[in-house]
């Protein structure tokens, strides 16, 4: 699932435009460029139908969209959200089935405005083909 969202959203324009290919997963190399995205599984739970397992999984996954302002954060967390906010499709033979979004805004730690980071922060809950 998380190669098939990765190469996802790099084949989005909107995204792709942004960051290039700069889209990870936990962590963001130190001294990589921004604008970026970091993203997580913060967890997994398969779905169950009344006969058992149904092949799909809900997994909520963090989408951290960082840039050195934010109005970079926000273009890109925009760029992120719109292909993915209800949507449904097949990448790479996974089938993603539903997305829901909840979103925040953050900064990371600096002393002045050249030295912070922001963050904004979507959570993906996603029914997908395991």
């Amino acid at each position: 699932m998380e190669e098939a969202l990765r190469a996802y959203l790099l084949a989005q324009s909107g995204v792709s435009s942004v960051i290039t290919d700069r889209a990870y997963w936990n962590m963001r190399p130190q001294g990589a460029a921004l604008p970026a995205l970091v993203m997580q599984v913060i967890d997994r739970s398969p779905a169950y139908a009344m006969d058992g397992n149904s092949a799909l999984a809900e997994t909520r996954v963090q989408i951290d969209c960082y840039g050195p302002s934010y109005s970079s954060a926000k273009i890109l967390a925009r760029a992120v959200r719109d292909p993915l906010d209800g949507k449904r499709f097949t990448q790479s033979s996974i089938r993603f089935e539903a997305f829901r979004l909840d979103e925040r805004d953050l900064s990371e730690a600096g002393t002045t405005e050249g030295e912070r980071i922001h963050r904004i922060s979507l959570d993906f809950q996603i029914w997908h083909q395991e």
